[in-house]
């Protein structure tokens, strides 16, 4: 939107709406939607809405910008896809027949993660099931290459989906058009978009839009960096804060749990929750490191107990294909690392640290303002000199050419999937990736006198910068949220465990807090079990505690502890052990490249080259895995004598399942042949087949001469010899 439009804003005051009650008798017909909207959301079993769509759908009818305020869950993909659509609809019903101004763009929904965009679109195809064609949706957020993307928008679909980066590249292009028919904006999770550094592209995406049109902004928290997009987009909005009695109905699904343990009983204390059933249910697992994700697969794996991993690092079509497997109840347990909310704690302690830099800078400069020109040569080694080179060459050669390398990153986004696999396939191989393998974007090669920590730094796989787990995405059915390690800041806690007690069915979160000392003594005496990166043991997981715990009481909620009677679990300890000697980080990289491995054999693109290269492909078949986890049988049993006695992680509220009790495991015998002894050990009767006296060949056995017939009779002999 033009300057104008965002200083309109500040002049005009918003209207603030804080709805407390809802009518329960209020149904989606009562708002006057489309009659083809209505049969859709009846074939999805909407009948009722939300508060959030209760409130915000009649304004946004009415034309009004709106601000909302509502946890995740709460159905705001919903209040603003059913206006959007319905004012499209609208539109088109008004124009003639055959009208040249029916086609063309006229919503643009913004979201920060492509797996949200996903999302988003699938909703909508849904709700649009009796529209026909009368209304498209096109999602463009995946790296999908511009020659396939470009044809499609040339056909100006009324919704494009899309995050601020790939949109304002389209647009740049000129591959589409938001100028001439354009109604709505939308941006969904607007403090995301905040957190992925997006509010420059969204800046520069508002000049390529009209002057006037209506605009949505949907976020579960309002904060500084929402208020500034606020006063990019909004034009005296209807703020709607969806707190009080809303918010406190849906936090009470909600069981939350904390306990405070040590790096090593972490592994120890998942390992009996899962093993022992305890934690019913789906489950999610957060961790903070993708190698420790992995490391945790292959742990539970030693006891097979099978999970499933989300990260950036795995390809787009590879984190749907999970998503939907772990929705459909393939999989019980997923392990996703929430890299999202570790990205902004690194962006605000950056920013803190550049404020304290730039205060004693000044506070220098003031003291030595008279002796700065004599001093200046002799001051190249002090410290401060050290710290201001680093703070230059760190923060300010990434902020000079930012704007550079994304244009540069957009022009090679044609074929940025092709030169992913084809360098994947490469390293597979052992091999490089030559200039004639592919047609990736060269990266500039470091300058090792000015930067040599660079040169250093190893090349890791790609991870996508657009990847985000805990937020938007709509996990079904999941029972319990285990941090298992513990969230960088407290926002990011409310987003975790805001996967699970969803649409009203209750919910168990549980969190691991490690002490400073705890972390001391691990990092001291090398013993953490953690292994790989040291990124899990950066924070103090007590100070974010103690912000989460004033945060939930501020709104009503409390966190109890969940004690667990460690002395009990000595038996557990020495398998777990176990467990984590067979897991190296050999076993880590084998895992790893397995899943590439799997990719690649699984890869459309990389079809047409295994056809024409087939000695690629029977190499990759033939390459097997040099260093497998080994994993031992016996770890899959649990034996009677070492059942705790240990409370049940339940999604009931506290004081309605408290009771311990023993844990009590039965084999099912299933061998016919253990059955049949075991029958005939205690005597099963005196018929034929039952285990009984007329079976026994020893009471059959006579001596032989005169007393044979004796001895025969009636098979009563008892003595033998």
């Amino acid at each position: 939107m033009s300057e104008e439009h965002s200083k309109s804003m500040t002049e005009t005051e918003a209207a603030e709406v804080t709805p407390n009650t809802v009518d329960d008798n209020l149904t989606f017909a009562d708002l006057g939607l489309d009659d083809r909207l209505l049969r859709g959301l009846a074939k999805l079993n909407f009948t009722k809405p939300t508060p959030v769509q209760a409130k915000s759908i009649p304004l946004a009818l009415a034309g009004k910008d709106i601000l909302a305020k509502a946890r995740t869950g709460s159905g705001k993909t919903a209040a603003f896809m059913l206006p959007l659509i319905h004012k499209i609809l609208a539109v088109k019903d008004a124009l003639p027949a055959n009208s040249p101004e029916a086609t063309a763009t006229r919503g643009l929904v913004l979201v920060p993660t492509v797996e949200l965009a996903g999302q988003v679109t699938a909703f909508t195809n849904n709700i649009l099931l009796f529209c026909g064609r009368a209304v498209s949706v096109l999602n463009i957020a995946g790296k999908q290459n511009d020659n396939i993307q470009q044809p499609l928008l040339a056909t100006q679909p009324d919704i494009i989906v899309s995050t601020p980066s790939r949109i304002l590249a389209q647009l740049k292009l000129n591959a589409v058009d938001l100028k001439t028919h354009f109604q709505t904006l939308v941006i969904d999770e607007a403090d995301l978009v905040c957190n992925y550094d997006y509010e420059e592209d969204v800046k520069e995406l508002l000049t390529f839009l009209p002057k006037i049109f209506q605009s949505f902004l949907m976020s579960a928290t309002l904060g500084d960096d929402v208020d500034s997009l606020k006063q990019l987009v909004l034009r005296s909005p209807a703020i709607l804060k969806m707190e009080d009695k809303t918010m406190d109905s849906t936090w009470d699904n909600l069981k939350q749990l904390y306990t405070i343990c040590s790096e090593t009983d972490k592994y120890l204390i998942l390992y009996v929750l899962l093993k022992l059933k305890l934690l019913k249910g789906k489950c999610i697992i957060f961790v903070n490191d993708i190698e420790r994700c992995y490391r945790l697969k292959l742990f539970l794996e030693q006891f097979s107990i099978p999970s499933v991993v989300l990260n950036s690092e795995l390809p787009l079509n590879s984190r749907v294909h999970i998503v939907e497997e772990f929705n459909k109840g393939v999989y019980d347990y997923m392990i996703a690392t929430d890299e999202g909310g570790l990205k902004g704690e690194k962006e605000e302690k950056e920013k803190a640290s550049v404020e304290e830099i730039e205060e004693t800078n000044e506070d220098e400069d003031e003291e030595e303002e008279d002796a700065e020109e004599e001093a200046e040569d002799e001051d190249d080694g002090i410290p401060e000199g050290d710290l201001e080179m680093e703070f230059d060459g760190s923060e300010g050669e990434d902020l000079d050419e930012d704007e550079d390398e994304m244009e540069a990153m957009m022009k090679a986004s044609d074929n940025e999937d092709e030169d992913d696999e084809a360098s994947a396939m490469a390293e597979m191989q052992g091999g490089d990736v030559t200039p004639a393998d592919s047609k990736k974007r060269k990266q500039p090669e470091p300058d090792t006198k000015t930067a040599p920590t660079k040169s250093k730094k190893k090349s890791g796989p790609k991870k996508d910068q657009e990847y985000g787990v805990s937020r938007g995405i709509d996990f079904v059915n999941v029972a319990a949220v285990v941090n298992f390690d513990f969230p960088p800041t407290a926002k990011s806690y409310t987003h975790r465990v805001g996967r699970t007690a969803r649409g009203g069915q209750m919910g168990t979160s549980l969190s691991f807090v490690v002490t400073a000392e705890e972390k001391e003594k691990s990092l001291k005496s090398s013993q953490i079990i953690g292994g790989g990166g040291w990124n899990h043991m950066q924070g103090d997981d007590e100070a974010v505690f103690n912000r989460v715990v004033k945060q939930q009481s501020a709104s009503g909620c409390t966190i109890n502890p969940y004690t667990i009677p460690m002395q009990q679990l000595a038996g557990f300890r020495y398998r777990m052990d176990d467990a984590m000697r067979a897991v190296t980080r050999m076993s880590i990289r084998e895992a790893r490249l397995k899943e590439l491995k799997a990719e690649m054999l699984n890869s459309e693109k990389l079809r047409a080259h295994f056809e024409d290269k087939p000695k690629d492909l029977e190499y990759l078949r033939h390459d097997k895995t040099l260093h497998p986890t080994r994993v031992q049988a016996h770890m899959k049993h649990v034996p009677d004598y070492m059942m705790p006695k240990v409370q049940a992680v339940s999604s009931e509220k506290i004081g309605e399942a408290e009771g311990l009790g023993q844990i009590n495991y039965k084999k099912k015998t299933q061998n016919s042949v253990r059955k049949s002894r075991q029958n005939k050990r205690h005597g099963g009767g005196g018929g034929s087949g039952s285990g009984g006296k007329k079976n026994d060949p020893l009471k059959k056995f006579s001596f032989g001469g005169g007393g044979g017939n004796k001895g025969h009779k009636g098979g009563k002999r008892q003595k033998t010899a």
